[in-house]
């Protein structure tokens, strides 16, 4: 056994033994100063020691636990808290009840002086969980360093959309490279890695990387396919002696289907109640700081294909959205200040329960989407349709671990997901663990949101392979560290997230890209800029291709001889500069083809 997962096993365990002991005596010895019968040998002891040990053992299934290196740190420590919060309030409440009687009270007391005792046990007890989640983190990464890892796919983008994952958890991953699967040094690539993630490979390929994977003890992350949540949902069957993975569609019952709508009007109702006072708070907020009304309605779809108008509260000025499935992005201009609010807690969507209760939504369930992004999604993605085969949810597995810019394809995963795993307990553990969604700061995220991670560039060529290649070119200059020379065929999937190309002047000049904002650059020369008409242009001293507001490089940095160089800072749209050199390159379709390039 591996010595750093032993210390980290032996680690875990002492750290969560001492939290949860830790977090049963706070509560206990807080509440025994007014009620001692609590800490003695009696039926009240016993009754409320074993619904506080047993309220807390199925949350923690629920949330997840002391789940220290698998979740991020403010994930884990969320799902404690709330376990924790709802395990004492549960407990506190058969307390109260328990001490209604004749030698206590003679009626229930909520508000007395226990509850005094009862708020400062939950304040040390959330206290002690981010103690020992920090306390859990810093051991557990002073033993394990991130780990070396490497992505195995069939296109830079598949590589890049795996690198903004990872990097939301540096402390575990580090990502060193990425290489194409037909590399013939795949293998080799492989052994020298903690980690592998796999994406976008055909089916053979990458039965073979994942059974040499396994061979060799390597952790594999493979990006999941429709196909793979499909086998996932399989059961095992042994016909005769050969085992078989069994996959069938499974609609709910009739009695499934009754008890979750009978949920859905209960729930709703009850949440109706409870909320009322926000909502009102919500609605004359609205009223008072924007023109226009206190709701929203917009057509959306729901099981079958039927479409509904959904209920929320305002959150953008009036006749903000008139332009069809336009969603909104980050620090959109159409929200009102009082709307960043109602969507950062979700308040927008509390209306939604009026939808619930009328039938046309239920409480878990795929996010219904605006028609417009439906038609759009299901041209991008054909299994989008899969989602109609359940009622539209308030809240859902895609809603708790997407988030609002989740792409289609994820969507579509996670929803298909909970549909071919439906069960009324799924939907009860669905609607505990929404209140997580609330301690995520990207949960809301809007699209276009965020900083593109940096991903390594896709390697499409053995390490001697390429060495050889450069060796035998009789033109090969050697290159600085950074620096990788692609074919054309290659050069639009490798652009997409580089900061500068470098194009040579002969192709470049083919495909008349010499109108484009970039400078024609020497080490320490001047280089004549291109003229329209094939006319004589003029030239700048190196004074002035050095000041030039253009200029992002200097000359010292610019590459050898004849060459011409673009950098993210080059690509200018009026006054605003490009998000990347791939929405430059998209407006002059002319550098994207027939040229080698150097990246």
């Amino acid at each position: 056994m591996d010595k750093r997962y032993l210390l980290s096993q032996i680690m875990k365990t002492v750290f969560q033994c001492l939290l949860y002991v830790s977090l049963f005596l706070a509560f206990f010895l807080l509440l025994s100063i007014t009620n001692p019968q609590i800490i003695n040998m009696s039926r009240t002891a016993a009754t409320t020691m074993a619904t506080f040990a047993i309220l807390l053992l199925i949350l923690t299934i629920v949330y997840g636990g002391y789940q220290i290196g698998v979740k991020k740190a403010r994930s884990v420590l969320a799902s404690i808290v709330i376990a924790i919060v709802m395990t004492d309030i549960a407990t506190y409440l058969q307390l109260q009840i328990m001490n209604v009687n004749p030698a206590n009270n003679d009626r229930l007391i909520l508000f007395g002086e226990d509850f005094a005792l009862f708020l400062l046990a939950m304040a040390i007890q959330i206290g002690l969980v981010y103690l020992f989640v920090s306390l859990g983190y810093h051991f557990y990464f002073k033993i394990n360093p991130p780990q070396k890892c490497c992505v195995v796919a069939s296109s830079q983008e598949q590589a890049q959309h795996i690198a903004e994952k990872v990097a939301t958890f540096r402390q575990k991953y580090k990502l060193n490279e990425v290489i194409h699967y037909t590399c013939s040094d795949v293998e080799e690539t492989i052994l020298v890695h903690d980690v592998v993630f796999l994406a976008g490979i055909p089916d053979t390929e990458e039965a073979q990387l994942k059974s040499f994977c396994y061979k060799h003890g390597k952790t594999i992350y493979l990006l999941a396919e429709l196909e793979d949540v499909i086998i996932s949902t399989s059961q095992q069957s042994v016909i005769d002696d050969t085992l078989f993975l069994y996959m069938h569609r499974v609609e709910p019952t009739l009695m499934q289907r009754f008890i979750k709508r009978s949920m859905d009007i209960f729930l709703s109702l009850i949440g109706l109640v409870l909320a009322s006072p926000l909502m009102l708070f919500a609605a004359i907020a609205i009223k008072l700081t924007s023109r226009g009304t206190v709701f929203f309605q917009q057509q959306r779809a729901t099981i079958g294909g039927k479409v509904f108008r959904i209920i929320k509260f305002r959150t953008m000025y009036m006749n903000a959205c008139d332009i069809p499935g336009q969603s909104a992005c980050l620090n959109d201009e159409r929200i009102t200040r009082v709307g960043r609010f109602l969507r950062k807690y979700r308040i927008d969507e509390l209306p939604q329960l009026f939808n619930v209760l009328i039938g046309d939504m239920s409480i878990v369930g795929p996010r219904p989407e605006m028609l417009e992004n439906v038609d759009r999604y299901t041209q991008e993605v054909p299994e989008f349709e899969y989602r109609k085969q359940m009622k539209a949810g308030l809240t859902g597995m895609a809603q708790i671990d997407g988030k609002y810019n989740t792409t289609p394809k994820d969507k579509v995963i996670l929803d298909l997901l909970y549909i071919e795993n439906f069960s009324l307990m799924m939907d009860i553990k669905l609607i505990l663990r929404t209140a997580t969604i609330f301690f995520r700061r990207d949960s809301t995220e809007g699209f276009h949101s965020g900083k593109r991670a940096r991903c390594p560039l896709m390697r499409t060529a053995a390490h001697n392979e390429s060495t050889d290649t450069q060796k035998a070119s009789p033109d090969h200059q050697t290159k600085p560290d950074g620096i990788v020379e692609v074919p054309a065929a290659e050069l639009k999937s490798q652009i997409t997230f580089c900061d500068t190309i470098v194009l040579s002047r002969e192709n470049a000049a083919k495909e008349t890209v010499l109108d484009a904002p970039a400078l024609l650059l020497r080490r320490g020369a001047q280089e004549p800029e291109p003229a329209e008409d094939g006319a004589a242009a003029p030239t700048k001293t190196p004074d002035e291709v050095s000041t030039d507001p253009v200029m992002s490089q200097s000359r010292s940095d610019a590459p050898e001889a004849d060459s011409i160089v673009y950098t993210r800072d080059q690509c200018v749209n009026g006054n605003e500069t490009s998000d990347s050199l791939a929405e430059c390159m998209a407006k002059q379709p002319g550098l994207l083809s027939g040229a080698n390039a150097a990246l």
